[in-house]
Parts: C-alpha cells; sequence; structure tokens
C-alpha cells in the first residue's frame, strides 16, 4: 500500500469516525419518528405536558437559526467528543474527537467541506512523526456531499439531527435547575434519559444527558447552547489547504 493509499484509508476512518456521532442517538426516545416541522408558540410552555414540552423543544431545535452543541456520547465504549457551532443554510465550525484517536477540526461552508485532523489522529493511524506533523497542518479540502464525507454535513444539520431523536412518550416532569446559566426544568424519559428543557418564551433543549449504563463507559451528555448567535465560518487560505483528490479523497 503506497503512502496516498494509506491516508486515503485514514481519511475514510476519519469519515466513519464523523458518521459514529451521527448514526444513532444515545438519548434515547419513542422509536416514532419525530414530527419536527414549524414550531409552536401556544400554549404557554409551563402549562405544556411533559412529552409535549420535549417534543416542541425538538421541533424549535430543528429549526434553529444558529446555536452550538458540545458535549460527548459513548457509543458502546467510543468516546466521541463534539463541539460544533452550526448556522442554519451556511455551514459549520468546530471539532470532533474520539479519546484514543485525537481530534477533526472542520470547517463546512454551503457544499464545501474541510478538514483537518491533528497529529495524534494521524499517528493513531500508522503515519510517522514527521508526516503525521506535516498533514496535521493543513485542511483536506473536499465536498460535504460526497459519499465519503456526507456525515461530516449530517452532523451540522439541525434537521437531521432532531429526526434521530424520536417523538417523546412518557416522560416525568423534574425539578428545575440551573444549565451553562440558563433555568431549565428537567425531564425524565422511561430509560433514564434527562431532557433539560427552558419554560420561558420558546421552549430551548439545552441538555441531553444519559447516564452511563451497559457498554457505555460514561455517560454521555450534549449541551445545546448560544441559540440565534451565529458564528462566524470562514473557509481556510489556500496556503492552508490540500486538494483532497490529491490524497485520494
Amino acid at each position: 500500500m503506497n503512502r496516498c493509499q494509506r491516508i486515503s484509508g485514514a481519511l475514510v476512518l476519519a469519515a466513519a469516525f464523523a458518521l459514529s456521532a451521527t448514526a444513532c442517538s444515545p438519548f434515547g426516545g419513542s422509536s416514532s419518528p419525530s414530527s419536527a416541522g414549524t414550531p409552536s408558540t401556544s400554549p404557554s410552555p409551563t402549562a405544556l405536558s411533559a412529552d409535549a414540552l420535549a417534543n416542541q423543544a425538538v421541533a424549535d431545535l430543528g429549526q434553529a437559526s444558529a446555536y452550538r452543541m458540545k458535549g460527548r456520547i459513548d457509543q458502546a465504549g467510543k468516546i466521541i467528543g463534539v463541539d460544533l457551532s452550526v448556522v442554519t443554510g451556511k455551514g459549520c465550525v468546530g471539532s470532533i474527537s474520539q479519546a484514543g484517536k485525537g481530534t477533526i477540526r472542520l470547517v463546512l461552508l454551503g457544499q464545501k467541506l474541510w478538514i483537518r485532523p491533528n497529529v495524534s489522529f494521524w499517528e493513531s493511524v500508522g503515519a510517522p512523526s514527521s508526516t503525521a506533523r506535516a498533514l496535521a497542518a493543513k485542511y483536506v479540502a473536499t465536498s460535504a456531499t460526497s459519499a465519503k464525507f456526507g456525515a461530516f454535513g449530517k452532523l451540522c444539520d439541525a434537521q437531521a439531527l432532531t429526526k434521530g431523536f424520536g417523538t417523546a412518550t412518557g416522560l416525568a416532569r423534574g425539578a428545575t435547575t440551573t444549565v451553562d446559566g440558563v433555568s431549565a426544568v428537567t425531564l425524565k424519559e422511561a430509560d433514564g434519559v434527562l431532557d433539560y428543557v427552558t419554560e420561558s418564551g420558546r421552549p430551548e433543549l439545552v441538555r441531553l444527558l444519559k447516564p452511563a449504563k451497559g457498554s457505555a463507559k460514561v455517560a454521555s451528555q450534549i449541551d445545546f447552547l448560544d441559540f440565534g448567535k451565529p458564528a462566524t465560518i470562514t473557509a481556510p487560505p489556500a496556503s492552508q489547504t490540500i486538494p483532497g483528490a490529491k490524497l485520494g479523497a
């Protein structure tokens, strides 16, 4: 296997890395598909049942103009970290990581995608240290619509994300607490997953928390914050990019 083939294989692994963060929600919910359409503004959030409040918050997330999601997911013992700022209709910027593998910085702008695995990632797939350092200094430029890298685009699609949550049923309303400085009510699902949702104005899903159990080594937690605060997304300068075609991507 030549150097280009090895690098191409590593980039396929990077795409699988992204796919593992989107393939299935670890947060439960029913198997019914979510019906997140145009968010309703009535009745008042405080008058909604626990199920209705959770479902409206998910619908609102699917329609959000901008938000940030940050946290970690335990997928059968694989710890996937996510920190992405999403601007609907434009793209996203941030990183995903896997414990023991490394971190991938990504920029999605329209249909154009740039990914930059760090030194640890390249070394984890067998690259010598000198090669890993050289590769980690550049973004790999490719397309978010390609079969190989489409998983990265799904990470930044609010509607695709919320469809995976399903429709909440059988939730129980719990105590009010503070999440990232925001007051939120705790909604407990039958399998122990906790949804934290605001009750003022338009309901916002601000945290999902799944306790560690079974094959999961740690609790899975994703926070949603900075609603309506679009991040600045800019393409990396050409001097910092490598055409994906040169690497077999």
